[in-house]
């Protein structure tokens, strides 16, 4: 009896699915655009380099392959377009984390994963930036509150990714992605007040609202170690 109990254990560890955990590091643009009638005709910004941790899961007993990020980047939200002249935009400190549900289909030398992930942002004001078209740049430009704006955004991603070894028969893989993101700012009430004055010397006044829906547009590269994996079968 015992020896047959032994037999069947052995044959269940022997039978394991496989399955292996990556944590890393990596790098990130993102490319924010701000949708609502105070931006007017002009939504983006130029990119905002970051830093993440990432970790992600992968089982051979299915396909779905749950993930999870944590980042932190600059970030430049265009909130107010003066006259066609230049655009002003509110900076903060960005942190964000994300938990993702994705799918893997596997190739002879690496993985692409894909899916949807949802989570929270959290912005604290930094100050405020701009410029515009022909030549047209702040020369003095006063915000009453805007580097105190402290608030909070949920997000909804879609996210892709190709996962293989850096290097063969090693813990080491890199992951190379891009992903799209959705944030919605609920409308508060609050109206900013934003004094500039720009390098002609023609003075103007802002007084725009952080609200509304925005697309961000990213692209990343992470750098993995894979901590473990089950036997084959």
């Amino acid at each position: 009896m015992r020896l047959h109990l032994l037999t069947i254990l052995l044959s269940l560890a022997l039978t394991q699915t496989y399955a292996q955990t990556n944590m890393g590091i990596g790098v990130q643009a993102d490319f924010p655009m701000m949708f609502n009638k105070y931006v007017g005709g002009y939504h983006h910004h130029s990119g905002s380099p970051g830093m993440r941790l990432a970790i992600t899961h992968k089982s051979r007993q299915g396909s779905f392959s749950p993930a999870a990020t944590i980042s932190i980047s600059p970030a430049a939200l265009p909130v107010y377009s003066i006259s066609n002249a230049f655009v002003v935009s509110m900076n903060f400190t960005h942190l964000q984390a994300v938990a993702y549900g994705r799918l893997h289909k596997e190739f002879r030398k690496g993985d692409i994963f894909y899916g949807l992930g949802v989570g929270a942002s959290y912005f604290s004001g930094t100050g405020i930036s701009g410029g515009g078209g022909d030549n047209v740049e702040f020369r003095t430009a006063i915000s009453d509150s805007t580097q105190f704006i402290k608030t909070v955004a949920p997000v909804v991603a879609l996210n892709a990714e190709y996962v293989a070894p850096l290097f063969p028969d090693k813990n080491i893989y890199y992951g190379l992605g891009v992903q799209l993101q959705y944030l919605y700012f609920f409308d508060d009430n609050t109206t900013y007040r934003i004094d500039i004055i720009d390098n002609n010397g023609v003075y103007y006044r802002a007084e725009p609202r952080l609200y509304g829906h925005c697309f961000n547009p990213m692209v990343f590269l992470n750098l993995y170690y894979k901590f473990g994996e089950g036997r084959r079968y």
